[in-house]
């Protein structure tokens, strides 16, 4: 019978990411202080149980060989990760279905020759398919969500305009977004204070409006989450916008408010920097419907809006 010890040589493509380092930490921690080594080349000690890990080019599936001191096979297992599964999380998922391979089959061995040759080994438990955390001690896989939950995602950001306020105009986006695989669909509002002015020269001197303005919208989107924690997404979708307008310089100020639709497409990224937790970037493009015109009674045009505009958001992301 083999001690507990276990070479593990893992073949990966160049692209994909491996956390060697929590494959060995979640391994000794259940076999044992330095009982699990990496080799570059598959070996073939006399002393150690031989595991090879091999990891496809997406890195979302890897199989698990295991041999003893010949070539000869004794048993194999296939894990699959989910997209959101980080790397880390990954590498001791791996280190522990090794370790699990090698208490099973060396369980199996002493059965064997204590018990009659009539008598076969207990078959070995089901090796974990999805993400466990990354603590030294063994503990049991997360299950994945099943492909029907949807990810609902909440965002907070900041956001920048131009086009359809006299300046560049700085307000506030807060987003709400489900996904059922790569497609999904969004709700946001948004709200720029009365910060962006236009003047124009009147027989008193100068005269104007101050602006603010507000925005509800909805849109489809389509998303790519590749094998990171970054991925990207791209929308269409429209806005019912709402520009209100107070005027300054003349003895009798008066508001007023144009209520307008845009159609938008936006693209985006985001950053998982937690389970929960993602920093979110969108730049939008929009077109609008109609292009209405502020003025003082009396003079000329103050401001008109631009028939296209852009908008940037930056913001946290809370992933349920």
């Amino acid at each position: 019978m083999l001690p507990a010890c276990v070479a593990i040589h893992v073949v990966a493509a160049a692209a994909t990411p491996v956390d060697t380092d929590a494959l060995l930490a979640r391994c000794n921690g259940i076999l044992g202080e330095a009982e699990c080594r990496l080799e570059n080349e598959p070996a073939t000690p006399a002393d150690c149980w031989r595991a090879t890990v091999t990891l496809d080019d997406r890195g979302a599936r890897a199989a698990i060989e295991l041999r003893g001191t010949s070539d000869e096979l004794l048993t194999h297992r296939d894990v699959h990760f989910d997209a959101r599964d980080q790397v880390k999380d990954r590498g001791a998922t791996l280190g522990l279905v090794v370790a699990a391979l090698v208490t099973v089959e060396e369980h199996s061995a002493a059965g064997t020759a204590s018990e009659p040759a009539s008598k076969p080994p207990a078959p070995p438990p089901p090796a974990p398919s999805s993400l466990v955390p990354s603590s030294p001690a063994p503990s049991p896989p997360v299950p994945a969500r099943g492909g029907h939950r949807p990810d609902v995602e909440l965002s907070v950001n900041v956001l920048g305009s131009v086009g359809f306020l006299p300046s560049v105009a700085f307000g506030v986006r807060v987003e709400g977004a489900a996904y059922v695989g790569p497609f999904g669909a969004l709700l946001r509002a948004e709200y720029t204070p009365p910060a962006s002015e236009a003047t124009i020269a009147i027989a008193n001197g100068v005269g104007g409006g101050r602006f603010s303005a507000w925005a509800l919208g909805a849109g489809l989107c389509a998303r790519a989450r590749p094998a990171t924690p970054l991925s990207f997404r791209g929308c269409l979708g429209g806005d019912l916008e709402a520009t209100t307008a107070t005027g300054f310089g003349v003895e009798e100020t008066s508001s007023a408010t144009a209520v307008f639709g845009t159609a938008w497409l936006a693209l985006g990224t985001e950053l998982r920097f937690s389970r929960h937790f993602a920093a979110a970037l969108d730049v939008d493009g929009l077109v609008a419907t109609e292009r209405p015109a502020f003025a003082i009674r009396g003079a000329p045009t103050v401001f008109t809006p631009a028939r296209a505009g852009g908008r940037a958001a930056l913001g946290l992301a809370y992933v349920f």
